[in-house]
């Protein structure tokens, strides 16, 4: 899969999933919410490419993560 693929699959899923997700009283509360979000797409959302599981189930060694 190309890069720009990619690249356009996470742009229109964090469109879907956090700026476009609901209304939000002001870009200072949109952009306050984007941390929450990562988070949640990083460690807990699935992803297709990693076996239905997060990105961050694939890393060893990071601290905190949960074994």
């Amino acid at each position: 899969m190309g890069r720009l693929v990619v690249d356009e699959g996470f742009h229109r899923t964090l469109s879907d999933g956090w700026a476009d997700a609901r209304c939000y009283t002001s870009e200072s509360e949109r952009r306050g919410e984007l941390e929450e979000w990562l988070r949640y797409y990083n460690e807990h959302r699935p992803h297709t490419a990693c076996g239905n599981q997060p990105p961050y189930s694939r890393l060893i060694n990071v601290p905190g993560q949960d074994s």
